[in-house]
């Protein structure tokens, strides 16, 4: 058989064979670019000794308002107690508000009391929490010319 009567039999074979390879190629550069941007990111290591930050003056406010509110509004969500806490945390005079700002600012000096003593070398063998210094580039040497 020729490559005529082959044709002739099936005329849209060459077509065929091109859309195939189209194909093919389409769904490998596809894997390939999925493959790439599904590489996970390694997380930081987050050190268990590290003091934790204090909280902000409108988490104060929400610990202090949760339990009253679930007993005004029994059965409803937690989503929707937030932005109740959230208006009222808005509507609240700024007097009010300042009570819990100087809770928070009172925390916020003990925890970085807590951080300096953290990141205080204790020696040799425990010195592992100091921050450590950044690296610099080392100078470029001057080209010489002959």
């Amino acid at each position: 058989m020729s490559v005529e009567s082959v044709e002739s039999k099936n005329p849209f074979a060459a077509e065929k064979e091109r859309l195939l390879k189209d194909v093919t190629t389409a769904i490998e550069k596809y894997t390939a670019r999925v493959e790439k941007k599904s590489k996970k990111r390694k997380r930081k290591v987050v050190d268990p000794d590290r003091p934790k930050q204090p909280q902000s003056s409108f988490f104060l406010f929400r610990a202090s308002k949760i339990e009253e509110l679930k007993a005004e509004h029994p059965g409803t969500k937690i989503t929707e107690l937030a932005k109740l806490l959230g208006t009222m945390w808005a509507e609240l005079p700024e007097k009010e508000k300042a009570v819990f700002k100087a809770q928070y600012e009172a925390n916020k000096v003990i925890y970085q009391g807590k951080l300096a003593a953290y990141r205080a070398p204790k020696g040799d063998a425990e010195g592992k929490h100091a921050p450590k210094p950044k690296a610099t580039k080392p100078a470029k040497k001057a080209a010489k010319k002959k």
